[in-house]
């Protein structure tokens, strides 16, 4: 009933892309929805498309690593739009975890149905791939994966407390907002002299 309805809503709002951040409603579009005349993509997928390239610059030393999402890595094969767009962002530098791309381990919450010892174990097993790169930031682009994968470091373990974890496209913004921080900065700067 609810696919019914939400194919009904998308077809009458006229829209020709529908774009999902979150790699589970991107998969279910693309997969189990028949729209016709829309196309689907991951925001990933969208944003290279339309030439996304603002000459952003991230702190000097930024290491991260990415995970990709079981949904949008083994089910779509969307594995390296995340990773040209960190490529697009001065001083990033991305580490690859041992197990990536289509091989990468899943972070073990399988549709938020449960977060039992299963689900733990490959949480914590993705964590120590991501511990060894070295990175201070996992990056992904699935909400549910951030989301299990956070949980984690407020279970006391302290060796993950100082791993930040968002969304790819949550750290693209924040280096827009530096950028245009920094701009206004240079504005200011210049009015004043």
């Amino acid at each position: 009933k609810l696919k019914a309805y939400n194919q009904k809503k998308i077809e009458e709002s006229g829209i020709d892309t529908l774009v999902s951040s979150c790699a589970e409603c991107f998969r279910t579009f693309a997969r189990d929805y028949e729209l016709e005349g829309v196309k689907v993509m991951h925001t990933t997928e969208y944003l290279l498309e339309q030439g996304f390239d603002m000459d952003l610059k991230a702190d000097e030393g930024t290491t991260v690593t990415y995970h990709d999402p079981c949904r949008l890595g083994r089910q779509m094969g969307i594995t390296e739009e995340p990773r040209e767009l960190l490529g697009q962002v001065e001083n990033v530098e991305l580490v690859e975890m041992e197990h990536h791309g289509e091989d990468a381990m899943c972070c073990g919450v399988s549709s938020m149905m449960s977060c039992n010892e299963n689900a733990r174990a490959l949480r914590v097993n993705r964590m120590e791939e991501v511990i060894e790169t070295g990175a201070d930031t996992m990056l992904t682009s699935c909400p549910k994966c951030v989301t299990h994968l956070e949980c984690l470091k407020f279970e006391g373990d302290e060796r993950y407390e100082g791993i930040e974890i968002l969304d790819v496209v949550t750290f693209l913004a924040q280096q827009v907002e530096a950028k245009k921080a920094q701009v206004e900065a240079d504005v200011r700067v210049g009015v004043e002299a």
